[in-house]
């Protein structure tokens, strides 16, 4: 049943393509990308520098969705999460620039 292209597309199961995906991105407060050594290949980006510039290629590719993993410094980390709060965070000021230069964009 599966032998002709026609009759494997009207019966696929799924498609998978890049706007499907959700790009992750850690974020930290400096300029310069760092690597995270628990995860081979994978950078914490530089919230104005880095980030931009990961965000723009995966938008190339057909990527528009983002999740923002900042790093919050361990002088601000509470019990109760209160930096989460800060309209000055790091999370809210990467989600303000991207939305500024991706206003497109899925965060």
């Amino acid at each position: 049943n599966r032998r002709s292209p026609a009759i494997r597309q009207a019966i696929q199961e799924c498609v998978v393509r890049p706007s499907n995906f959700i790009l992750p991105v850690f974020v930290h407060d400096g300029e310069q990308n760092i690597p995270i050594d628990s995860m081979p290949g994978v950078n914490r980006l530089g919230w104005k520098n880095g980030l931009l510039d990961q965000v723009a290629e995966a938008r190339s590719y057909g990527v528009n969705s983002v999740v923002i993993f900042p790093k919050t410094p361990d002088n601000l980390k509470t019990r109760t999460g209160e930096e989460a709060f800060n309209p000055d965070g790091l999370a809210q000021r990467t989600i303000s620039l991207l939305k500024d230069k991706f206003p497109d964009l899925e965060v």
